[in-house]
């Protein structure tokens, strides 16, 4: 499956910490019609190419670290 680069960039932002998810109230950011009602990916959107970029970034930084602390 591929996916656009925007909505994997929510998912490793948004979606990792959403508890939506975890009480079953959303099908999950790979379903168009689970994204297009989700109020965070709206917000999602409207934010800067930058912003979002920035938001990215750290997300996969907080990814790295906590594998690292798993491996030791």
């Amino acid at each position: 499956m591929n996916i656009d680069l925007n909505t994997e960039m929510f998912i490793a932002v948004c979606c990792a910490n959403c508890t939506k998810g975890q009480k079953g109230e959303c099908k999950g950011a790979l379903s168009s019609n689970s994204l297009r009602k989700c109020d965070l990916y709206g917000k999602w959107c409207s934010l800067s190419a930058d912003k979002k970029s920035a938001l990215y970034i750290s997300a996969l930084a907080d990814e790295i670290i906590l594998l690292g602390e798993i491996l030791e």
